[in-house]
């Protein structure tokens, strides 16, 4: 597998919380409706829990646990540099909007 270049080294460490975030949006959203049109809101797997509420649960955690891997991912490495830092920052943003934007998942109804 190739490396990328010096040129689009900076670029992608700057877009890359966002790029994790939009990624996982289209994932919980697809699982969502996909869940929805299935039924699968009224499969129940463990006590209460619902295949649909396990899965988008799950993706939600598995989101936020990508995120602070690529934050610490940042946390090595050059961290003098502007896009690092700017990297760095805006991949804590993208937690942050991964956080408020899928946190319903946890306590809304599904469909």
């Amino acid at each position: 597998m190739r490396m990328l270049s010096a040129q689009t080294r900076p670029l992608a460490m700057l877009l890359a919380g966002f790029v994790l975030w939009a990624g996982a949006f289209l994932l919980i959203y697809f699982t969502q409706a996909t869940g929805c049109s299935l039924g699968w809101q009224e499969i129940e797997v463990f006590g209460g829990l619902t295949l649909q509420r396990g899965s988008l649960v799950g993706l939600y955690l598995l989101a936020c646990g990508m995120h602070l891997g690529l934050i610490a991912g940042f946390g090595r490495g050059d961290a003098g540099s502007f896009t690092h830092r700017t990297g760095r920052l805006l991949s804590i943003a993208a937690l942050g909007a991964n956080v408020f934007c899928f946190g319903g998942v946890l306590w809304l109804t599904t469909c």
